[in-house]
């Protein structure tokens, strides 16, 4: 290693190694922040589902669920009972519908969301795996649910409510460390890629 004469500046001779190992701690101390996982909005509330006399549903609600054949399958008859959790997912509106499909599921249970709109119910989301809301962003709650994959893989999504209905927005894969075990962080996901828009 030279050393400065009097008077003059040292400066260090990088070689070509170090300059590569230089370029190597700039681009992980950019990156491997960009990898890690990002916070997930609060909790603000669980749904607390109810088994409901589907007779006691609004009339408009029955009329919409005799539309999907998760609901009827294929007898145009409504089950008897429904799990059903009443939410108001918009901080001005009615109260909204969330219905649990009667079959169980591997990757966790179904649901569908229903907003009362003009005297018809629509749906405004379909998803798998609802563990709660979160704070409301374009005045709706957010959605955020978690399903099972394969081999202890599991999937949590964030939904909000865009253009009309709940889209998502991010989605992050997790690896369980062992039966019951931590679920590990893997990898964040372009929700684009599932979307049939």
């Amino acid at each position: 290693m030279p050393i400065a004469q009097r008077g003059e500046i040292w400066r260090p001779d990088f070689g070509l190694v170090s300059k590569v190992r230089l370029a190597a701690a700039i681009f992980v101390c950019m990156i491997v922040p960009a990898l890690a996982e990002k916070p997930w909005p609060a909790n603000i509330a669980e749904p607390q589902f109810a088994s409901t006399a589907t007779k006691d549903l609004p009339a408009g609600l029955q009329k919409a669920l005799l539309t999907y054949d998760d609901f009827q399958q294929g007898t145009c008859e409504l089950p008897d009972e429904l799990q059903v959790c009443h939410v108001q997912l918009k901080s001005d509106g009615p109260v909204d519908y969330v219905v649990g499909v009667p079959q169980g599921f591997s990757g966790g249970p179904e649901i569908y969301i229903f907003e009362p709109r003009d005297g018809k119910f629509v749906e405004i989301c379909f998803e798998q795996g609802l563990r709660y809301f979160g704070p409301r962003v374009n005045g709706y709650y957010q959605i955020i649910c978690q399903s099972r994959g394969g081999a202890g893989a599991e999937v949590r999504s964030l939904l909000q409510f865009l253009n009309g209905r709940y889209r998502p927005v991010r989605m992050t894969d997790y690896q369980m460390q062992e039966f019951g075990g931590v679920m590990k962080f893997v990898r964040e996901r372009d929700p684009k890629e599932f979307s049939n828009e």
